[in-house]
């Protein structure tokens, strides 16, 4: 049987991140959810992900245990009080994603580490992919769709970040 999911809780009012030790989990900005998550220990399929897709391999796989749901070799999750660390071997590439919460700025910040082991090079891609919604949680239970429908986001390539905001 799989064991209970743990989890971590960081940052503080009014940014705040809960991630398990899969890799799913939410953010939010005191009661509005940045990102779309429903607690369903079935599935575990919701929050924020990075997927790596191995063009030279022609494998793809995600930097944590979901959304994929596939073992890796090898995988490790820490979950402190100021980060979490996902860590995951897939052949010859080593993943490890930290997250965490700077609170001056009520900013999250997610840093994906590739590391090739092997002797021979890859091309990667790497997409990263979340579900912006940007309401309060009972707004988009009730109507997911409607509330995709007033989120745009925006690429600002002089900081490499993206911002997303609600009509």
């Amino acid at each position: 049987l799989p064991s209970a999911p743990r989890i971590a809780l960081l940052g503080s009012t009014p940014y705040t991140v809960m991630l398990n030790h899969n890799g799913s989990g939410f953010s939010r900005y005191e009661s509005i959810a940045v990102t779309r998550w429903r607690a369903d220990s079935t599935r575990d399929i919701t929050g924020q992900f990075c997927y790596i897709n191995d063009l030279t391999a022609d494998r793809l796989w995600s930097s944590a245990f979901q959304p994929f749901g596939v073992s890796s070799e090898g995988s490790r999750a820490w979950l402190a009080s100021d980060r979490v660390t996902l860590h995951r071997i897939d052949g010859d590439m080593e993943t490890r994603t930290e997250i965490t919460v700077v609170p001056a700025d009520s900013a999250e910040v997610r840093r994906v580490t590739l590391t090739n082991t092997g002797g021979e090079p890859h091309d990667l891609e790497l997409t990263s992919y979340g579900e912006v919604v940007m309401t309060a949680q009972g707004a988009d239970l009730a109507r997911p769709a409607f509330s995709n429908l007033f989120v745009e986001t925006e690429w600002h390539a002089w900081c490499t970040a993206i911002t997303a905001t609600r009509r």
